[in-house]
């Protein structure tokens, strides 16, 4: 079986897409893609065409490896195969040009997310080298008590990223980085009140996604966080409310439970590989 690896760069979109549909064919969870995805993935997660990698068959892509690049640190995106040519190595041999390609490029380390209980991808990216940074964990609440207020004010998008900037934790996920949200434009919203700032996602579809919720640290412990998603709630009743599972599992659990949020059983790791060794 002769297998060629290539970059991205100048495959059709049509064809990415595709080639991601039947990568993640009976996959652990279902993931769909379309046009408007893959140019998100592209401004907003900084997936890098160039650098991304795609697996071919004679005329055939069997498997994709997207990446996306900062500075000095690259992340596995997305990486499928299609299933007739899973367990042939062909996801070792993909992922092991990609930290080769990345090393050549100059970057200092490779990150990713994989689903905690996926243990196939868990095994290959320990064999690879990847350690666990920490666990990520997503919660969801169809029934946010509501509390209108008249303090909460809309505002742009990039200043709630300013302040996840100041304010946040340091090097979360990907997904809720900086900088990731401050290239989130409508139909994305920001909102504050007071010292708590927020974004999500379109406010007009169920589910919304928090995408961020940011206090000052000098005012955390005040009811701030739980003023503002209250008062969120009353501005867009009768929602389901949800973080996506890139919370980091240090953020105190008794918040979001105090909220009437319940944790979803599937969690994330945050892996890391070195390539300076």
């Amino acid at each position: 079986m002769q297998i060629e690896f290539k970059s991205a760069d100048g495959v059709s979109h049509e064809r990415l897409i595709e080639a991601f549909t039947n990568g993640y064919q009976r996959y652990f969870v279902s993931v769909a893609l379309n046009q408007k995805i893959l140019l998100h993935m592209i401004r907003a997660d900084s997936v890098d065409l160039p650098s991304s990698l795609v697996a071919m068959n004679g005329d055939k892509i069997i498997g994709l490896a997207a990446i996306a690049r900062r500075g000095w640190t690259s992340r596995l995106a997305a990486m499928g195969i299609v299933p007739e040519f899973r367990g042939k190595k062909i996801g070792t041999a993909l992922l092991k040009r990609a930290l080769d390609d990345a090393r050549g490029r100059g970057e200092r380390a490779m990150v990713l997310e994989t689903i905690e209980q996926n243990e196939p991808a868990r095994r290959l990216y320990q064999a690879a080298g990847f350690k666990t940074v920490r666990r990520l964990v997503g919660y969801a609440c169809a029934n946010v008590a509501p509390a209108p207020d008249s303090a909460l004010d809309e505002i742009d998008p990039l200043d709630v990223s300013e302040r996840v900037a100041q304010w946040s934790m340091p090097d979360l996920p990907w997904q809720i980085a900086p900088q990731t949200l401050a290239a989130m434009n409508p139909p994305h919203r920001g909102y504050g009140l007071g010292p708590a700032f927020a974004l999500l996602t379109d406010p007009f579809a169920n589910p919304i996604t928090l995408r961020s919720l940011v206090v000052d640290p000098f005012k955390r412990k005040q009811g701030w966080a739980t003023r503002l998603v209250r008062a969120l709630a009353a501005a867009f009743p009768e929602k389901t409310w949800r973080f996506s599972a890139h919370v980091p599992e240090e953020i105190p659990f008794q918040f979001f439970n105090s909220l009437g949020f319940e944790k979803d059983k599937r969690t994330q790791l945050k892996m890391e590989r070195s390539l300076l060794v």
